[in-house]
């Protein structure tokens, strides 16, 4: 048995076992830690009772909201995305004119998946109302690539890459199509209202010619498909004369990480 008294400022522990009296002390000891930590636990699981934020809804555009399920429809078509995963509640206000989302007894990470949800919405938007563009490039030193648009423009063939007669086809996805630029020579043109599936079909194709020392088909541009921008050639021509420099010599022309040399 421990004895505890107070003397002015001391703690005096009286006993007869020596390990139960140097416990005692350490446990007296180490408290304010303890309570430190136990109060950094409980601001770390503290949550919010609610966090909401808006987004305007443009004229001419529907926005549809059913069990998580977006859907938003204007002048270049209909594009939906499935938000179940997020632990949030969509709800039009305003008439339709605005788009509240709401997160209730979020954490952190709940909190933040209000603005990429509104992000993903308005992604939505600017793909019915302008659309997305994508444009790749062919680079190449000694063998020229020949490409050919085939099923309409739903797909691609390339052949002669480095030489080799093995004719490599890419597909685009739903709602993409592609075209050889008329203005630019070498380029190749990808457009659609889905942003991630215009993305995803231009790294398709790009992967379909990669080699870890060489990237043939160079992704240089994109943007929306209303707007019009003029590019200058010095980036394409640096990267044309490093590949004539490195070409033949072992040298890697864009390093194993893809950065310029």
């Amino acid at each position: 048995m421990t004895r505890c008294e107070m003397v002015k400022d001391e703690v005096v522990l009286d006993g007869n076992d020596i390990e139960l009296v140097s416990r005692s002390a350490a446990l007296i000891n180490q408290a304010p830690f303890l309570l430190r930590g136990r109060d950094s636990e409980s601001k770390a699981k503290m949550k919010t009772i609610l966090a909401s934020q808006t987004m305007d809804i443009p004229e001419g555009v529907k926005v549809k909201v059913k069990a998580k399920i977006i859907e938003v429809e204007g002048p270049r078509g209909k594009l939906t995305r499935d938000f179940k995963h997020l632990n949030l509640d969509f709800q039009l206000i305003e008439g339709g004119k605005k788009l509240k989302v709401d997160a209730w007894f979020g954490s952190r990470k709940t909190m933040a998946a209000i603005r990429t949800a509104i992000s993903h919405v308005s992604n939505l938007i600017t793909g019915v109302t302008k659309g997305y563009r994508y444009k790749l490039r062919f680079v190449y030193a000694h063998f020229p690539i020949n490409a050919s648009i085939t099923n309409g423009t739903k797909s691609i063939e390339i052949r002669n890459f480095l030489g080799e007669k093995r004719v490599r086809k890419v597909d685009m996805l739903q709602g993409v199509s592609i075209t050889r630029s008329e203005k630019v020579k070498d380029e190749l043109v990808l457009d659609g209202n889905d942003i991630e599936l215009v993305s995803r079909s231009a790294a398709l194709i790009n992967q379909k010619c990669h080699f870890w020392f060489l990237f043939p088909l160079l992704f240089h541009e994109h943007g929306y498909i209303l707007y019009s921008w003029d590019l200058a050639d010095a980036f394409t021509t640096r990267i044309v004369e490093c590949h004539k420099d490195f070409h033949g010599m072992g040298g890697d022309l864009f390093g194993r990480h893809g950065s310029l040399p």
